[in-house]
C-alpha cells in the first residue's frame, strides 16, 4: 500500500510538472495573517490574494527558471487532508522560514469567516491560464442596493485587486452601505469561469456575467446549497482524475513489464541507502555531546549550516571542542559522514574533516558563522 500510495503522488507530481513546463514545487507551511495594510501603504494594488512566501521557496523556484518559463508566479494553497483550496499570486520572497503569509481573502476561502490561519497548509507552485470569462453572484440582496447603479465597476475594481479567480470562490467586494453610510463589504461568489476552473485575472481582458441576487429570506439556504453542489462536482472530479490516473498508471506498468526486475533492484539499493543514511544519523546524535551554555563564559560560535535540500541546522559549539564535534552535528542531519567538506562562501574557505584539532585550529572564531555542505571528491549524493 505504502509503494501505491508514493506511485501515485509521484504520477500527481509529474502531471503537475509536466503542466507546469519542467518546474514544481510544494511545501508545508505554518500560516500567517497577512498585514494587508502595509502592503498597500505601499502602493501595491493586487495584494487580496497574494502570499508571501520564505526566501528558499524563492531560491529553489528561480532555480527552476520559474518566472522565465511561466511569467508572474502563482499558487495553489490547501489545508492537508480536506479539499479546501485556493488560489494565490506571489506577494514577495520575505516570509520567516517554515511560514507563509496569506491575507484575509485567502483565509476566508480556506477556513470561512469565523476561522483562520491556523494548523498547516500546503502551498504547490502552479501555472494558471488567463482568465477569458467569469461569472458571479451577489450572495446578499443588499450588495445591489449599496452598489447603486454600478454593480459592474464595483465588481471590477475588486477584481483589480486580486491576481487569481477560481469557481466556488468567494471574493470580498468593500462599499458604502446605502442605509447607513458606514463601510460594508459584500462577498460575491464565483459561478464559472473559463477556460478553466482557477485562473489568473492579470494582464486580461475578462468578460463578466454578473447574476441576479439572492433574495435575503433565502440567501443563507441557496448558498448552503451552492456550497454542497460545488462540493459534490470537485467529488466527481476528482474521483474521475482519480480513475483516469489509475488507468493511465495501468497502462505504464503494462509498458514497463520487462523492466520490474531492473526497477525493484534499485527500489531495493535505494532502501539499503536510506536506512545506512538514518543509521548514520542516529548514531551521530548518540554521539554528538551536550551544547555549551553560553552562561559559562567560555568562548563559543554558533554555526548555521545549509545542507543541499535546502535545510538550515544550527547549534552552538565550543571554540575548544574538537573540529570531529561540528562534523558529527553535520552527520547527525546529513547522514554521510566522510563524503562531504564545509565552506564558507565570503570569503571561501573550505574545511575538511579528520584530524585532532579544535574549531579554533580550523579558523573559526568566537560569533557566528554560516556554512554549506559541499560534496567531497568522490563523494555525492547518493539516494535519499
Amino acid at each position: 500500500m505504502a509503494e501505491e500510495r508514493a506511485a501515485v503522488e509521484e504520477a500527481q507530481r509529474d502531471a503537475v510538472r509536466e503542466r507546469n513546463r519542467g518546474v514544481f514545487w510544494e511545501g508545508t507551511l505554518a500560516p500567517v495573517a497577512l498585514d494587508e495594510a502595509a502592503v498597500e501603504a505601499r502602493g501595491i494594488r493586487r495584494y487580496k490574494d497574494k502570499v508571501r512566501l520564505p526566501p528558499e521557496a524563492g531560491e529553489f523556484l528561480t532555480g527552476q527558471g520559474a518566472a522565465d518559463r511561466n511569467g508572474p508566479m502563482y499558487f495553489e494553497v490547501s489545508v492537508p487532508g480536506t479539499s479546501r483550496r485556493t488560489h494565490a499570486g506571489l506577494l514577495e520572497f520575505t516570509a520567516q522560514p517554515g511560514t507563509v503569509e496569506v491575507p484575509r481573502n485567502v483565509v476566508v476561502n480556506l477556513w470561512g469567516h469565523e476561522r483562520g490561519p491556523e494548523g498547516a497548509v500546503r502551498v504547490r507552485y502552479v501555472r494558471l491560464e488567463r482568465a477569458t470569462f467569469a461569472q458571479l453572484q451577489p450572495l446578499s440582496a443588499g450588495f445591489q442596493a449599496d452598489c447603486g447603479d454600478d454593480v459592474r465597476g464595483a465588481l471590477e475594481q475588486a477584481l483589480l485587486r486580486h491576481a487569481t479567480l477560481q469557481v466556488g470562490e468567494r471574493v470580498l467586494v468593500p462599499m458604502v452601505s446605502a442605509e447607513t453610510g458606514a463601510p460594508a463589504e459584500h462577498e460575491v461568489l464565483c459561478v464559472k469561469l473559463e477556460p478553466e476552473a482557477a485562473c489568473s485575472v492579470v494582464d486580461t481582458d475578462v468578460a463578466v456575467d454578473i447574476l441576479p441576487s439572492l433574495e435575503f429570506e433565502d440567501a443563507v439556504r441557496r448558498r448552503m446549497e451552492h456550497d454542497r453542489a460545488i462540493g459534490e462536482e470537485l467529488d466527481r472530479a476528482r474521483a474521475e482524475a482519480a480513475a483516469a490516473d489509475e488507468e493511465r498508471r495501468g497502462r505504464e506498468a503494462a509498458a514497463a513489464a520487462a523492466a520490474a526486475e531492473e526497477a525493484a533492484a534499485r527500489e531495493a539499493e535505494a532502501r539499503s541507502a536510506r536506512a545506512r543514511r538514518e543509521a548514520a544519523m542516529s548514531a551521530a546524535r548518540a554521539a554528538l555531546p551536550d551544547e555549551p551554555v553560553p552562561s559559562t563564559g567560555a568562548p563559543t560560535v554558533s554555526c548555521r549550516v545549509r545542507l543541499p535540500d535546502g535545510s538550515s541546522h544550527a547549534r552552538r559549539f565550543g571554540l575548544d571542542e574538537p573540529l570531529a564535534t561540528l562534523f558529527t552535528f553535520v552527520d547527525s542531519h546529513y547522514g554521510r559522514p566522510g563524503e562531504y567538506l564545509l565552506v564558507t562562501q565570503f570569503p571561501r574557505r573550505v574545511v575538511a574533516p579528520g584530524g585532532d584539532g579544535s574549531l579554533r585550529d580550523a579558523g573559526f572564531v568566537a560569533g557566528s558563522e554560516a556554512l554549506l555542505v559541499e560534496a567531497a571528491a568522490g563523494g555525492g549524493e547518493g539516494p535519499a
